[in-house]
C-alpha cells in the first residue's frame, strides 16, 4: 500500500514538473523572436549607416582618384548646401500652404453646416417657402400695424400704470424693410392632445 501511494505522489510530481517545465519553453520563444527583431533592426540602421557613408565620401574618393583640385569638393559641397537649404524652405512654405488651405476647407465646411437649413439634414422638418413670401409681401403692412398698435393701445395702458410714466410716449418704431425667415417647420400630431397642434418653427 505505501509503494503505491509514493508512485502516486511520484506521478504527480513528474506530472507538476512537466507543467512547470512548459512555461519557460514559451518564455524562451517569445525573447528569442525578440532578440531575432533587435538584430534584424540593428543590422538595417548599420546598413543604412554604412550607405549614407559612401553616399558622402564617394565624391571625395573620386576627386583624390583623378586628382581634381579640393576646391570642386568645396564647390559642389557648397551647391548641395544651397540646394538643401533651398529644398527645406520650399517644404516649409508648402506645407504652410496645405495647412492653411486645410483650416479654410475647415472653416468653410463648418459655415455652411452652419446656414445649412434644417430641412435638408431632418426629414420631419418641412420647408415652407410659401409662408416666407407671405412674410415678405405682408412685411411693410405689419410694420404700420404694429405702429398704429403700439401708439394707439399701448401706450395709453403705460401712462396709467403709473404717475411717472405720464410722459412715455414711443417717438419711431421702425421693424426695417427685411422680415425675418422661417427655415423650417416641425409638427407635433401625436403624443399631443387631440384639440392641439403644436408646431416647431426655426426663425432666422
Amino acid at each position: 500500500m505505501k509503494t503505491s501511494s509514493d508512485s502516486g505522489k511520484n506521478e504527480r510530481r513528474d506530472s507538476v514538473f512537466v507543467f512547470e517545465d512548459e512555461q519557460p519553453g514559451g518564455c524562451s520563444d517569445t525573447v528569442g523572436k525578440l532578440n531575432t527583431n533587435a538584430v534584424n533592426q540593428f543590422l538595417v540602421e548599420l546598413m543604412f549607416f554604412f550607405g549614407k557613408a559612401f553616399f558622402y565620401l564617394f565624391p571625395v574618393y573620386l576627386a583624390g582618384f583623378f586628382g581634381l583640385s579640393i576646391s570642386w569638393i568645396l564647390l559642389g559641397l557648397f551647391f548641395w548646401m544651397w540646394w538643401k537649404k533651398n529644398r527645406t524652405g520650399k517644404l516649409a512654405r508648402l506645407s504652410s500652404a496645405f495647412e492653411v488651405l486645410e483650416r479654410e476647407k475647415y472653416i468653410i465646411a463648418k459655415e455652411i453646416y452652419d446656414h445649412m437649413p434644417a430641412w435638408i439634414n431632418f426629414p420631419d422638418i418641412e420647408r415652407v417657402e410659401w409662408l416666407n413670401k407671405i412674410l415678405q409681401q405682408a412685411w411693410p403692412f405689419f410694420g404700420s400695424y404694429m405702429d398704429k398698435l403700439l401708439k394707439d393701445t399701448i401706450e395709453p395702458s403705460i401712462r396709467g400704470y403709473s404717475m411717472h410714466l405720464k410722459t412715455f410716449t414711443f417717438t419711431k418704431i421702425d421693424f426695417g424693410e427685411k422680415c425675418f425667415r422661417i427655415n423650417g417647420v416641425k409638427t407635433y400630431t401625436k403624443e399631443v392632445d387631440k384639440r392641439q397642434v403644436i408646431l416647431d418653427l426655426q426663425i432666422r
